[in-house]
């Protein structure tokens, strides 16, 4: 079997072969933890709204003990042809470094409501790459009617509604309206921005005890209550909230990534810290004792979670084989495939196929718009008339791995129509420009999210790489490497054809494994 080299990136790249899509992950965790959870005051008397004046509340976001940013929310008394409302505004900032440059996040939402937590229209904002994705949300009869905007294109999408679907507080509402004892349970249903879709979501939540909780200025008895929300594909966001006597919550911890928010006073909040912004690059990365030889073609390692199943995690594939060793740990065995080897690499026994392409596969997305003018002049310009699935796969590869020359670390996740104009990025837009090129050229694609090796550093980070069907197989490329395929140091979580929940569950499993993930080389030929 011909395998491609570990070591065959670029020698100035090393440094920065990784570009991380945890961020993204998080972004997500944020959003659903600070923005469902976390964000907003006490619900204003349905009595006194109509006098009461604009509340208002802070909190600061940290991670890993670090402070990242802040969430702001404000709730304002309105009326509208005569019916009393309620105006929620809350505004989430994230200030980052990856590899030493700022990569700031931000989200903003602003919710028309019901004193009851009856939604009856929102605006979210997004800002993952140069424009926002904005979705506009208005109750219609039985059914909440959401367009989003990315990169210019608009998308409809009917949810179907009813009373008991809060507004993006409804937690804390639910919380302040009827305050939660020791031993209950309860279920709230809101509705959630993720992405570039909107989803309805229950939060199972469970109060456990009071305890002392050590906040930004003090320790208080603070009753426990965890949390969970399920997401599509069985993915959850776990987390632990606390609440005062009154229902207000003043404290989360999010299982994943260990992220926290505490509320606190406007200055606080909105206090730079003293230290650099966090390098969510840095502090990413899985060293690992001993370092593959840059010629395997095949590894094996043993990974091992503190928390969780490695099962559940990574995926088993064309070129990965997953097998479980106890609760907490597998063996991961990966093989190295070459464009130019698929033939060989098929026919090898003891490694499953993984599914045909299905229309989503194939068609433009709101992420990977492959119908997109500049991602077309660009698919034609990369392989001209070029027929061969492989060569032209190959080709594509290449000519965005040679094309994209900035590597741009402070975006989150920019779309292909914006890549294609702007040619700056990292790992992440890479791979939705490759994926777009080929669907363009009548390729399936998809993108692949994990751990790549860093031969310069000794150590994985997180990475997007890309899966083309072709040759009868999901081969694997990645376009920041162009080198016609992937070695044995990719170590796949997810894949995805990135259409909207899609898009979401992808990049979860890189937050239930951050911060707890150890990686040992068990054998490498």
């Amino acid at each position: 079997m011909h395998a491609l080299s570990l070591d065959a990136a670029p020698r100035a790249g090393r440094g920065r072969l990784v570009a991380v899509c945890c961020r993204i992950a998080l972004l997500a965790l944020v959003a659903g933890e600070v923005l469902a959870v976390a964000c907003g005051a006490p619900l204003l008397a349905e009595e006194g709204a109509r006098r009461a004046a604009t509340r208002e509340t802070w909190d600061a976001l940290y991670l890993r003990g670090a402070k990242v940013g802040y969430a702001r929310t404000r709730i304002t008394p309105v009326e509208e042809d005569g019916r009393a409302l309620l105006s929620i505004s809350v505004e989430q900032r994230l200030a980052l470094k990856r590899f030493g440059q700022p990569s700031d996040q931000e989200m903003t939402l602003d919710s028309i409501e019901t004193p009851q937590g009856e939604v009856v229209r929102f605006v979210t904002s997004t800002k993952l790459g140069a424009a926002p994705i904005v979705a506009r949300g208005r109750l219609t009869g039985q059914q909440m009617v959401v367009e989003t905007t990315t990169a210019g294109k608009v998308k409809t999408t009917e949810l179907p509604w009813s009373a008991d679907i809060g507004g993006v507080i409804a937690v804390e509402q639910s919380l302040s309206r009827k305050p939660m004892q020791p031993g209950e349970s309860r279920a709230v249903k809101s509705v959630l921005p993720m992405l570039d879709q909107t989803l309805v979501v229950t939060t199972a939540l469970r109060a456990k005890q009071l305890e002392p909780t050590a906040l930004l200025g003090g320790t208080y008895y603070l009753l426990r209550v965890e949390s969970s929300v399920e997401l599509p594909g069985g993915l959850k966001l776990d987390s632990v909230l606390w609440a005062n006597r009154v229902g207000e919550v003043l404290k989360t911890s999010a299982t994943a990534m260990g992220l926290e928010t505490f509320r606190t006073t406007r200055a606080q909040a909105l206090n730079e810290p003293n230290d650099q912004h966090f390098d969510l690059g840095y502090e990413s990365v899985v060293r690992v004792a001993r370092a593959i030889e840059p010629t395997a073609r095949q590894v094996r390692y043993r990974v091992r979670l503190r928390e969780g199943d490695p099962i559940a995690v990574f995926v088993s594939g064309w070129t990965q084989r997953v097998e479980p060793v106890d609760e907490h740990t597998a063996e991961i065995t990966v093989r190295g495939v070459a464009a130019d080897a698929i033939a060989a690499a098929s026919t090898a026994e003891g490694w499953r196929a993984d599914p045909a392409p299905t229309a989503a596969d194939r068609q433009p997305n709101s992420l990977l718009q492959s119908d997109d003018q500049a991602v077309v002049a660009l698919a034609t310009e990369a392989a001209g008339d070029e027929r061969d699935p492989v060569r032209l796969a190959c080709r594509l590869e290449r000519f965005v791995h040679e094309r994209i020359r900035t590597k741009n670390f402070s975006q989150a996740l920019a779309t292909a129509a914006e890549v294609a104009r702007s040619l700056e990025g990292d790992c992440t837009e890479h791979a939705v420009l490759l994926a777009a090129m080929a669907r363009a050229r009548g390729i399936p694609a998809r993108v692949a999210i994990g751990l790549v090796y860093m031969p310069g550093q000794q150590a994985f980070g997180y990475h997007m790489w890309n899966e083309l069907y072709v040759g009868g197989q999901w081969v694997p490329f990645d376009a920041t490497l162009g080198a016609g395929g992937i070695g044995a140091g990719h170590l796949k979580l997810a894949q995805s054809n990135l259409k909207e929940t899609n898009a979401l569950t992808c990049f979860l499993p890189v937050a239930q494994v951050l911060g707890q993930v150890e990686i040992e080389i068990v054998e490498s030929r």
